[in-house]
């Protein structure tokens, strides 16, 4: 029998059960004939003629049976109807052959005008109609010859009808399970493509998915779960990660459900995991729920700096206007004879602390005009030396070392960002280590962060530090220690930093007496796409 895993399979079934039936049939009755049993009933009127036609018949079974094997697919409704109409003449000359139609032979044919109902659809009454006419035909033959009484006539009329009947009430009911079938195979399609929509929607969300069994075995994971939490994009055991496995054994054993946490990534990110049970009595599980609370916090850092910046712009603009004149009658008055030495002095500060203005207002400017981050693939070694070289070109008397661990470490970060975060981390440590040693001196050292292969850059200086009471608020806005500064270096290189999924970190080698601002770059095959 065939066996097809396709929407055809369950036709398939049937026609094979079928060719299987009638080669079983025509062995069967052979069988009959030859071992002698019942020779009144089997070609009781010619059995020469009976088993002839028993040999050809199962012949002809064993070559369908070949054909449709071979084929492996349906058969078309040609061939069908060849295999029906091959039926009905070998069973009924079978049934003249045997002499008496009321012998039983004729129900016979019940059975594949049930096939010829069921699938070779309007061509089943013209079958019917066919095997109709030569069983009366052989009935009237056979009762001419003498073989058969009046009583065989009747008895293949009702046989005809018989056969009408089977075929309507097969039509029927195939009919209907065929309306049954498209309508499940419509419902079942819906399901796969809702399962499948599902399944895109878990895949594609930016917020990792897992769900663990009470073995704590995973039984979903989606790829921003995997990004945020591997290093190589693959996690197999929830034990990997000692954080979440120590609060889902919690739920393991006292069955109380986990409270939101956080913690840091071997991607250098902090991660939010949020916890809910899956309500299900036959299969209890626990859906976590990974965000990445860096793209939380870019997200909405870039929705408070479109709202700050615009307002920032426009106050710095209604700002300038009367700066500008303050400024200017500042420097009239400076050239007026009549103003004392005393007055001077006043003069100076007044001077001084517009242009303290003006730059804070063009730094707000400058900050408020800030692009998003157009990433690229750089080598930072030779993007270091370029940048040196560069900045070298403005300032001849700062120094600038280079220490690499290796020849080649990429990042991918946008160049212009990247260039504003070294130029103000540079200025900063040439100043600070300037008023320490009196030399104009920096360390730029590129290295890779051991856990995480993350490429580092660290701007060393030899300043005295940041007072510890104040490294909490040194990336705050406006946050300076010096007379002239803005407060706005260290908080855009910040901002820059987090734009391009990066990290700006302060510390201080008490041993080697050096500030170190280290920034962490993602790496260049693990950055999230935003």
């Amino acid at each position: 029998m065939l066996f097809l895993n396709s929407p055809e399979s369950d036709p398939l079934r049937l026609i094979g059960t079928y060719i299987n039936y009638r080669l079983g049939l025509g062995v069967m009755l052979g069988l009959i004939h030859y071992a002698d049993i019942a020779p009144d009933v089997f070609g009781s009127a010619s059995p020469d003629l009976f088993a002839d036609v028993a040999i050809v018949y199962i012949a002809i079974c064993l070559l369908s049976l070949i054909r449709v094997r071979s084929i492996d697919s349906m058969p078309d409704r040609v061939h069908l109807l060849t295999i029906l109409i091959c039926d009905f003449i070998a069973l009924i000359l079978m049934i003249y052959a045997s002499g008496n139609v009321n012998a039983g032979l004729s129900y016979l044919l019940l059975i594949p005008m049930a096939m010829g109902a069921t699938f070779i659809k309007n061509q089943a009454y013209a079958l019917a109609a066919f095997g109709t006419l030569l069983l009366l035909l052989a009935t009237f033959i056979s009762f001419k010859q003498g073989n058969a009484d009046s009583q065989s006539i009747f008895t293949a009329g009702l046989t005809g009808v018989s056969l009408f009947v089977i075929t309507i009430v097969v039509r029927t009911f195939s009919y209907r399970i065929k309306v049954s079938q498209d309508t499940a195979i419509r419902q079942r399609q819906k399901s796969q493509y809702s399962q499948l929509i599902s399944q895109r929607i878990v895949e594609t969300m930016r917020t990792g998915i897992i769900v663990v069994d009470t073995d704590l075995k995973i039984q979903l994971i989606n790829r921003a779960a995997t990004v945020l939490l591997t290093k190589d994009n693959k996690f197999d055991d929830l034990g990997d990660i000692v954080f979440l496995y120590e609060k889902l054994f919690h739920w393991k054993t006292k069955d109380i459900i986990p409270d939101t946490m956080t913690f840091e990534s071997v991607n250098n990110n902090t991660i939010r995991a949020s916890f809910a049970p899956l309500e299900d009595e036959r299969f209890p599980s626990m859906m976590i729920f990974i965000e990445d609370m860096q793209r939380i916090g870019q997200e909405a850092q870039q929705l408070k700096l479109a709202s700050l910046g615009r307002l920032t712009a426009s106050i710095a603009h209604e700002i300038r206007n009367p700066l500008g004149a303050i400024s200017h009658a500042s420097q009239l008055l400076n050239e007026s004879d009549s103003i004392e030495n005393s007055d001077q002095k006043l003069l100076e500060i007044i001077h001084n602390h517009s242009q303290r203005i003006n730059f804070i207002i063009n730094s707000i400017l400058d900050f408020s005009r800030r692009n998003n981050a157009a990433p690229e693939i750089i080598d930072l070694l030779k993007w270091t030396e370029n940048f040196r070289r560069e900045y070298l070109e403005q300032h001849h008397d700062a120094v600038i070392d280079i220490i690499s661990e290796k020849d080649n470490t990429n990042t991918i970060v946008d160049p212009n960002h990247l260039y504003q975060i070294i130029t103000n981390l540079v200025d900063n440590g040439l100043r600070y280590n300037e008023s320490n040693t009196g030399e104009k001196k920096i360390i730029l050292r590129i290295r890779v962060q051991e856990k995480d292969q993350c490429p580092i850059i660290d701007v060393i200086d030899n300043g005295l530090g940041i007072k510890k009471e104040d490294i909490h608020k040194m990336f705050e806005p406006f946050y300076t220690t010096e007379s002239m500064g803005s407060g706005l270096g260290l908080y855009l290189c910040k901002e820059l930093s987090e734009a391009n999924q990066a990290n700006l970190r302060y510390s201080y080698d008490t041993q080697k007496q050096q500030c170190i601002f280290s920034l962490i770059l993602a790496h260049p095959k693990r950055r999230i796409i935003l």
